[in-house]
């Protein structure tokens, strides 16, 4: 046997084992450098055990390094490698051939046959990850219209196109799988020539849009919006519109920064089914460059329109492998409950008749979310509905953007004509509600006041959370809940609309349940929190969204002269004691609704009441 090849190989694995755990010191401990690292530790034992005369640890000397060197070399091709990825490659096949020879030592036959194994692998793999190399090439897109920018700030300096009136209403467009920006650009000339201002950005791995990892998550990419809004400063919620897989991220940004989103426009709206297997073949085969043109517009054609349709040029071309290899990545390691509800935002969904990789997902969640989903079906349409009907889609997605509130505008609706603040005064001048008593609103909505506490016997400080005027959405609830838990506070959520059987249109449009009516909910949600052992009378607060944030705001104001709310005959006692703060998100701001002094003030002096426009 061949003590030198044994010893150089032993030295190596050695080495490679000090160095695996050592890229930690340089890349930190995320969970794709941690396992490396643990790696290493097995080629420490291996390395040591070189060092001794145990013939049988040269299998393992050879099995080991080349797992690790055919993966470092799939992680070249197709990954994102670091400088430690090539030198532990090389370090592998070199231990591969060292062990390979001091086994072979003394024994021709198997040292012709292990030659001969070794080349044939060589070929093989040499010959797959060429394959593979190819396969995972770009082709790229057409140019996409608006300003190119770049968004810099998080683990990735992203790219995206800016367009239209820098003082309109912002749409965030996200396209499809694997796709770029340029999908939007019919629409998004349509968009601009309406008033609309366009943010298209271009996904992680897309043209010059960074991809440092593949270890992302949807709300990796929700967080990139989030980047592109800080890029361009922009303070307004937003209308996100995503494609496809950009439907994905579209809801994964509501549920993820619910402040920042005014509403969800959804094109092809899948995620919550797994993809037909026919289809996913059809989606791969048409994202390989190599694969002939004719073979992958069938595939175009099967995946994405509807029969007949014809593919568009620019649809055989403007696919990124990598990129979408990533994003498959981020889909797989997110719960579809994590954003499937997509917030509490309002969402329209244009669902293609024909689609057959998300069927029916649209009608799916209208039943999920029937007070704030509007399902629009657009008949002879595939997956690639954009391009298959485009004026549909623009006309489709202009009337719903016509429908939203103007961006002074603090609710889900908004008047054709007049100012927002006019509005709301007349909706507080007109209002009227049917005589009744405290009592009677705690027989009404205790029962359905859910209840979130932390773990431990308190008592715990306390917050009132009321939802926007479409009603309450589950995910969102449940998001605040877990916040406030964290912190050692309950969380009772009071639904307003529920146990009244009110159409949430109707208080939408302020026809009924007024904030000045809504804010004997608070009394209620108040009273029943104080009889909660596990709650301290002392230390409550209010937190509300929209129609909730007015609620709350008008309840300010009847507690600092003790107005009883509408509908009651007198202020009950009581009331706001122990209340200290309060928290209102994206509600209405107008002289109507402001006091003569700077903070309402609550009897028996406690501290003010302050409004907060957004809490990190």
């Amino acid at each position: 046997m061949n003590t030198s090849y044994r010893k150089i190989a032993a030295y190596l694995m050695l080495l490679s084992g000090l160095t695996h755990p050592a890229q930690m010191l340089v890349y930190g401990t995320a969970p794709e450098i941690r396992g490396p690292a643990i790696s290493g530790m097995i080629f420490l034992v291996v390395g040591a055990a070189l060092l001794t005369p145990w013939r049988s640890v040269l299998w393992v000397a050879i099995a080991l390094p080349l797992a690790g060197g055919l993966g470092a070399a799939f992680r070249i091709v197709a990954d994102v490698p670091t400088a430690f990825t090539y030198f532990h490659a090389l370090i592998d096949f070199a231990v591969v051939g060292l062990a390979g020879a001091s086994l072979s030592d003394g024994h021709p036959t198997l040292g012709r046959w292990l030659r001969r194994a070794a080349i044939a692998l060589v070929a093989v793999a040499g010959g797959g990850f060429a394959l593979l190399f190819s396969a995972l090439q770009d082709n790229p897109a057409r140019p996409s219209v608006g300003e190119l920018r770049v968004a810099t700030g998080g683990d990735a300096d992203l790219e995206y196109y800016a367009g239209g009136p820098t003082t309109g209403l912002v749409v965030v467009l996200v396209p499809s799988f694997a796709r770029s920006a340029s999908d939007f650009n019919e629409l998004v000339t349509h968009l601009n020539r309406n008033g609309y201002r366009t943010l298209a950005v271009q996904p992680r791995g897309v043209e010059g849009s960074e991809l440092p990892s593949m270890q992302g998550t949807l709300h990796t990419y929700a967080a990139d919006v989030e980047q592109v809004l800080n890029a361009e400063a922009a303070g307004e919620p937003v209308v996100v519109l995503g494609h496809a897989y950009g439907n994905r991220v579209a809801r994964t940004f509501a549920s993820d920064f619910p402040e920042r989103t005014r509403a969800l426009i959804l094109l092809a709206a899948g995620g919550e089914a797994p993809t037909p297997p026919e289809t996913g073949n059809a989606i791969l085969l048409a994202m390989v460059k190599i694969v002939p043109e004719a073979r992958r517009r069938e595939a175009v054609q099967l995946a994405f329109f509807a029969k007949g349709n014809p593919v568009a040029d620019y649809w055989i071309r403007g696919w990124y492998p990598r990129a979408g290899l990533a994003e498959q990545m981020a889909s797989a390691a997110t719960p579809y409950s994590e954003w499937g509800a997509g917030g509490e935002a309002p969402i329209l969904v244009l669902d293609a008749q024909e689609d057959t990789e998300a069927a029916h997902g649209g009608a799916q969640l209208q039943d999920q979310f029937p007070n704030r989903v509007q399902l629009r079906e657009i008949p002879n349409a595939g997956h690639a509905l954009l391009n298959e009907r485009p004026k549909r889609i623009r006309d489709e997605v202009i009337d719903y953007l016509a429908t939203l509130p103007s961006p002074d505008g603090g609710l889900e609706e908004a008047t054709d004509s007049g100012s927002s603040e006019a509005f709301f005064a007349e909706a507080r001048n007109r209002a009227q509600a049917p005589a009744t008593s405290l009592a009677q609103i705690q027989r009404v909505l205790v029962p359905h006041i859910r209840v979130y506490r932390p773990e431990g016997p308190g008592p715990f400080p306390g917050v009132i959370l009321l939802h926007g005027c479409s009603g309450p959405t589950p995910s969102h609830e449940a998001d605040w809940a877990h916040f406030y838990a964290e912190r050692g506070v309950v969380t009772l959520a009071v639904d307003s609309l529920g146990p009244r059987q009110l159409d949430w249109e109707r208080v939408c449009n302020l026809e009924t349940l007024t904030g000045r009516e809504r804010a004997a909910d608070i009394l209620a949600a108040l009273e029943h929190a104080r009889s909660l052992a596990f709650v301290d009378p002392e230390r409550l607060a209010l937190t509300g969204f929209s129609h909730g944030a007015w609620t709350i705001w008008e309840f300010l104001l009847l507690a600092s002269n003790r107005t009883p709310p509408l509908g009651l005959e007198a202020w009950p006692e009581g009331g706001a004691e122990g209340v200290s703060a309060a928290f209102l998100f994206y509600g209405p701001v107008s002289r109507e609704l402001h006091p003569p002094h700077p903070h309402p003030r609550l009897p028996r002096g406690e501290r003010p009441l302050h409004r907060r426009g957004h809490v990190p």
